[in-house]
């Protein structure tokens, strides 16, 4: 009996051996396909058998509906900067409707202009799609000839030489574009001042006043290096009626002007 034991004890050895390498097979199989799943961003292999699995689509993010449709200049070079001071100065040359000239509120005639010069300085805020800033505009125009208002009469040459000046507030709207072309609208409110004399044969006619005065304005720039842009734009200025300073029982006024100006814009 002892001798049959002694034969069986080999078998179980070899049997417990096949066993353990059976159990060590299945062991090292389900670490392999553990790490075929891991996300170890420095084994290419592993994310290559990812993206290889059936069905697998990689997707781009999209942006959510809270995503901001601009993106300032500051963050984005694309974009014209945004949030920061600036001066500009601007050039043009206009044409001045023809103004009624009234004493005790009866017409006495109009008075007709030759084509303004204009020269505008101003200081402002650039934000990202509004600007806000104070224009201080001058025009230099010349008197024509005054055309009475009695019918059938013939008009009278006259000279002399006019300023307006205007203080005006104003505020701008940059419509974005996605580049750093931007067309714009824009306006302005404030007091304009008159200074000048209308001259004939017989005399000359102080025109001193002032009044109060708004304008609108369209135009397009476009950001040459960060913060500097240049612009063109269109515009119409409008003056009302006021007392002339040396006559108090006449009146000038509507004065009414179109316009063209070129520019350039400083930031800091």
């Amino acid at each position: 009996m002892k001798i049959h034991s002694f034969f069986w004890f080999p078998a179980v050895l070899a049997s417990l051996a096949f066993a353990t390498s059976v159990k060590a097979e299945e062991v090292s199989t389900k670490a392999a396909d553990l790490m075929g799943v891991s996300t170890d961003n420095h084994n290419p292999s592993n994310l290559l058998a990812q993206s290889s699995d059936p069905g697998f689509t990689p997707v781009a993010p999209t942006p959510g509906s809270d995503t901001p449709l601009y993106t300032g200049g500051d963050i984005n070079p694309d974009l014209p900067a945004s949030n920061y001071p600036y001066g500009s100065l601007s050039v043009g040359f206009g044409s001045q409707s023809n103004v009624d000239l009234k004493e005790a509120g009866q017409k006495l005639g109009e008075v007709s202009f030759n084509g303004a010069f204009s020269f505008n300085a101003a200081v402002g805020y650039q934000f990202e799609q509004v600007r806000a800033e104070l224009e201080v505009g001058n025009q230099f125009f010349s008197a024509k000839e005054v055309i009475p208002a009695v019918a059938g009469a013939t008009a009278q040459l006259v000279s002399g030489n006019i300023t307006a000046t205007t203080i005006l507030l104003n505020g701008y709207y940059d419509i974005p574009t996605g580049s750093k072309l931007r067309p714009y609208i824009g306006g302005g409110i404030g007091l304009g001042f008159f200074r000048g004399d209308v001259k004939n044969n017989f005399g000359a006619l102080n025109i001193d006043g002032s009044s109060f005065a708004w304008q609108a304005k369209a135009g397009v720039q476009y950001e040459v290096v960060r913060k500097v842009n240049i612009f063109g734009e269109l515009k119409y200025a409008n003056a009302s009626s006021y007392t002339l300073k040396d006559f108090p029982l006449a009146d000038l006024g509507p004065l009414n002007s179109f316009g063209v100006a070129i520019g350039y814009r400083q930031g800091f």
